[in-house]
C-alpha cells in the first residue's frame, strides 16, 4: 500500500508517534518508467500507521504524466528492483 501524509499525531499519554495516511491503491507496476501507477481510493481511507508498521519508510518520487488525454499519478522507488539473470 502507498499514501499521502496526512498528519503527525501523538496522544499525549504515549511517546510514540503515528502517521495520518491517505490510503492509494496501487493499479500495476510499470516497468518502463520503473514505477507504480496509484490511484486515489474512493471513497478516499486513511489509516493511522505507526513508524514500527512501515515496511518501507524511505522517501519516493510522486509524478504525474498524461497518457491517453488521462493523467497518471506515479510513485517511484529510490532504487530499482531487476530481475537475476
Amino acid at each position: 500500500m502507498f499514501g499521502k501524509v496526512e498528519a503527525f499525531v501523538c496522544m499525549p499519554s504515549e511517546s510514540e508517534w503515528y502517521v495520518v495516511v491517505q490510503c492509494l491503491n496501487t493499479v500495476q507496476y510499470d516497468s518502463h518508467f520503473h514505477s507504480y501507477v496509484v490511484e486515489n481510493c474512493n471513497p478516499t481511507q486513511f489509516r493511522v500507521v505507526s513508524f514500527a508498521e512501515l515496511i518501507d519508510s524511505h522517501p519516493v518520487c510522486g509524478y504525474k504524466k498524461t497518457r491517453r488525454n488521462k493523467i497518471v499519478h506515479f510513485i517511484r522507488l529510490q532504487y530499482h528492483v531487476l530481475p537475476r539473470v
